[in-house]
C-alpha cells in the first residue's frame, strides 16, 4: 500500500499499541505479507468485514490474534481515501467502448468477445441498434452470442442502465486501434510463442487484430500461423507436427509493413 504513512514497519508492539489509541474519523489499513489482502478499520470498527469477526467489530483479543499476520499499518484520513476512490472513477469513464460492453454482463460476452464488438460497431448506440443478421457474419460471434445480445437490448431495462451510465458522463465510443484489412492476416489465426524482441506479445496481438487476424493462445488443426520468437515452447513443435505456417519475428514486421 504506498498511501498513508506506516506507524510502525517492525516492532509489533508498537502496531497493537497504534491500534489501541484509534480515534473517531480515522481510517487505519492493514495488510498481510503475501499484500494480497487490505483490511480497512475505521473507528474500531473493521469496515469490510472479516472471516474471523462476522459482527464487523474487532475488539482487543481479535486485533491481539490478527496483528501478527500484518506487515504495516497505514493511518489515513477519510477525505484522502474518498478522494482516491473518486479519482479512480473519474478515470474508468475513460475507459474504451469494449470495458463497457464486458462490464454489462452480456451472457456469452467475453473480454474478446467484447472487444470485437467495440472495433467492429464503435459506438454502443450502433451495437445497441444491432441486427441479428449483422452480428453472426462477424468472426467468432455465432448464432448464440448473437442471440444472446439482441435479446439483452431488448429489454428496456438494461437500455436504461446505458443511458443513466451515459448521462454519469461514461465513455461509449471505441478508442482502439481500427481494423484495417490486410490480406496477410484478415480472417487467420495466429499464436505465438517465445520472446519477441522488438515488440511485446501484446503489442503484437494489437497489431495483429488491427489488421484483421484473430490471436489464440492454442495450437490447432484451425491454427492459420504460428510466429515464432527465441526459446519457442512446445507450441512450435505442434505447429510442425501439423504442419501450420511458421513465422519468425522478422517474417511478421515483414508482412505489418505492406
Amino acid at each position: 500500500v504506498k498511501r498513508g504513512k506506516y506507524v510502525d514497519k517492525k516492532s509489533e508492539t508498537g502496531l497493537f499499541d497504534a491500534m489501541k489509541d484509534i480515534k473517531s474519523k480515522i481510517i487505519y489499513k492493514f495488510q498481510d505479507k503475501t499484500g494480497e489482502r487490505t483490511t480497512i478499520i475505521e473507528s474500531g470498527r473493521d469496515s469490510i468485514g472479516s472471516e474471523s469477526n462476522k459482527k464487523g467489530f474487532m475488539g482487543e483479543k481479535e486485533i491481539e490474534k490478527s496483528f501478527g499476520k500484518f506487515k504495516g499499518l497505514i493511518r489515513v484520513t477519510e477525505n484522502s481515501l474518498f478522494q482516491e476512490y473518486e479519482q479512480t472513477i473519474e478515470k474508468s469513464k475513460e475507459n474504451s467502448l469494449e470495458k463497457l460492453i464486458f462490464a454489462l454482463g452480456i451472457p456469452h460476452v467475453g473480454e474478446k468477445t467484447a472487444k470485437i464488438l467495440a472495433s467492429k460497431f464503435e459506438t454502443m448506440e450502433k451495437l445497441q441498434n444491432a441486427q441479428f443478421d449483422e452480428l453472426v457474419i462477424i468472426p467468432d460471434i455465432g448464432d448464440i452470442i448473437a442471440k444472446s445480445i439482441i435479446d439483452y437490448f431488448q429489454d428496456s431495462s438494461h437500455n436504461a442502465i446505458v443511458e443513466e451510465l451515459k448521462d454519469l458522463g461514461l465513455n461509449m465510443n471505441y478508442l482502439g486501434q481500427k481494423v484495417v484489412e490486410n490480406e496477410s492476416f484478415s480472417g487467420k489465426t495466429f499464436v505465438l510463442t517465445g520472446s519477441l524482441q522488438d515488440m511485446t506479445r501484446d503489442e503484437a496481438k494489437d497489431i495483429i487484430e488491427s489488421l484483421g487476424g484473430k490471436t489464440v493462445d492454442s495450437v490447432s488443426k484451425k491454427t492459420s500461423v504460428v510466429i515464432v520468437g527465441e526459446n519457442p515452447g512446445s507450441k512450435y513443435d505442434k505447429a510442425q507436427q501439423l504442419g501450420i505456417e511458421i513465422w519468425t519475428e522478422e517474417d511478421l514486421k515483414e508482412r505489418i509493413a505492406k
